[in-house]
């Protein structure tokens, strides 16, 4: 195969169909593929560490070598979590162009404290996202914490927070960050309500058992509206006056799902207070869960969108007018707290929804 059919095939296996200079390591390994399919032999690592040794940019003047850019790193990352994938981004960055690689080093060099707040991903930020999401891995965590940390000045938290995503992704300052990276904006989870009070499976059981109706196993929003609308009926109200009028007569069963109900009355006989119950658990689960942390901080994209855990909540907690949940919330699956972030930007605008 002549060099005009390897560079071919080697544009062909890219994700943008073409490549270039200067080069990424992804490049490059692609190409030692093409070449390898060819029974030519390329040295990815020697390639890239002669490329830059011979020409030594801002990155390498500032940082001789790998293992010094490793350790300044680490005043990025909280003691105990692993990052691996640096000495890579060292190489990375060492072969972008002398302009880049001085806004790189002026950026990485800057603790300064950022103002949390939404951005759009720009400039030297983007430079930045792109060179780690090609090399670097956070255990436990998402790549998108160790860049959040770099580009605010804070630490990275990652799998030292825990896995229940309760505790924070990120510290920056005094502020705790939960971060999330998807693909848009609807379903986000928010991470696992530790319902340890049972509220949530509660819920589902009592408006099933009085309503008759089934809320599906991702117990979305809507199958849970449904049911509520029939919980709100004279029907339902019939048939809890029904089931109360069994009240200690001795069948057990049934008795069992009387005490449920009694528990969530505000007063003996008050059945209509028993939804508004259902929700002020509810609420106050997620309210606890949200306080957990500072910040929510959702990466969609080229967008970083921040809301306070105080926004959050106003947004996704109960309409007490109506007995609805809020339009904000997209289900309780697994017991986890799935929001759309659509509708929470809507309604901390003020739209109509």
């Amino acid at each position: 195969m002549n060099i005009d059919n390897i560079i071919s095939e080697w544009f062909h296996k890219l994700p943008n169909g073409y490549a270039n200079v200067p080069y990424t390591i992804e490049e490059y390994k692609v190409l030692q593929t093409v070449l390898a399919e060819n029974n030519i032999k390329l040295d990815i690592d020697v390639l890239l560490e002669s490329k830059v040794k011979g020409n030594p940019g801002p990155i390498v003047t500032e940082w001789k070598d790998a293992a010094t850019f490793e350790k300044f790193l680490r005043g990025y990352i909280i003691g105990g979590q692993e990052v691996k994938g640096l000495p890579g981004l060292y190489t990375n960055l060492s072969i972008l162009t002398t302009a880049e690689q001085k806004q790189c080093v002026k950026a990485l060099k800057d603790k300064k404290k950022r103002s949390v707040k939404s951005f759009k991903i720009s400039g030297v930020d983007k430079l930045l996202f792109d060179a780690i999401y090609k090399t670097v891995k956070v255990t436990g965590g998402h790549v998108s914490e160790f860049w959040y940390a770099v580009v605010m000045g804070g630490v990275v938290k990652g799998g030292t927070a825990g896995d229940t995503g309760i505790t924070s992704d990120v510290d920056v300052g005094n502020n705790r960050i939960s971060l999330k990276n998807y693909k848009s904006l609807s379903g986000l989870d928010f991470g696992s309500l530790g319902d340890t009070a049972g509220v949530i499976s509660d819920m589902k059981s009592i408006i099933e058992m009085v309503t008759d109706v089934s809320i599906n196993t991702s117990m979305t929003r809507n199958s849970i509206d449904k049911a509520i609308t029939i919980f709100k009926s004279t029907i339902a109200y019939n048939n809890i006056s029904d089931l109360m009028a069994l009240d200690g007569k001795g069948i057990a069963i049934v008795q069992r799902e009387i005490n449920k109900l009694k528990r969530l009355m505000s007063k003996p006989g008050d059945i209509g207070s028993i939804l508004k119950s259902l929700f002020t658990k509810l609420d106050a689960i997620m309210q606890a869960k949200l306080n957990q942390v500072d910040y929510w901080v959702v990466i969609v994209g080229n967008s970083v969108i921040v809301h306070s855990s105080a926004q959050v909540y106003s947004a996704v907690q109960s309409n007490y007018s109506t007995m609805e949940l809020s339009k904000a919330i997209s289900g309780f699956k697994g017991s986890h707290l799935f929001v759309s972030g659509i509708q929470i930007d809507k309604i901390l605008q003020g739209k109509k929804l």
